[in-house]
């Protein structure tokens, strides 16, 4: 059974976007002001939010493993903060996960954890053969202060990726 035909997910996904996007109003002070640790929080939360997506459409348990490992992985790279939002992301996300569906999601806060802390996800999960339509790697550009002017983007095309899966799951059903 496909994770998004569980019972109860679609006000939790309603209301994560909708704090997603009251966030974007932050962008402009990230930039004027240059705070490193907000930098730091928004991008791993990008990567965070990427990779749980990415796992909401895995198939398998090894995908659903892989995917939220990347999150983690990528988040972590942001520097110590990103390191603490994966630890904590990846135990949340694999509790729920395992409520929503325990055989295709089993383990994968584990795999969230061992992404945190910067395990080579390719090669753990390496028997990952097949990716999701909506799949995209959980990277953000990190170079600069300047580059949370991208999130913004980067935010709006989730929000519709998720809009499209949502309109093409309920037209499934």
């Amino acid at each position: 059974m496909s994770p998004l035909g569980a019972t109860g997910w679609r006000p939790k996904l309603f209301g994560f976007l909708t704090i997603v996007s009251r966030c974007q109003a932050k962008w402009d002070h990230i930039e004027q002001e240059g705070n490193i640790e907000l930098y730091q929080a928004t991008s791993s939360c990008y990567s965070m939010l990427r990779g749980f997506m990415n796992t909401l459409a895995a198939q398998d348990t090894n995908c659903a493993m892989k995917f939220l490992c990347e999150g983690a992985q990528e988040a972590a790279t942001a520097g110590p903060l990103g390191e603490v939002i994966a630890e904590v992301a990846s135990t949340n996300a694999g509790s729920w996960l395992s409520r929503v569906n325990s055989t295709v999601f089993a383990g994968v806060g584990g795999a969230g954890l061992a992404g945190a802390a910067r395990k080579d996800c390719d090669l753990r999960y390496s028997e990952c053969f097949e990716l999701p339509l909506t799949y995209r790697y959980p990277s953000v550009f990190r170079e600069t202060l300047n580059a949370p002017q991208s999130y913004q983007t980067i935010l709006m095309e989730i929000l519709n990726d998720v809009k499209d899966s949502l309109l093409l799951h309920s037209q499934l059903v």
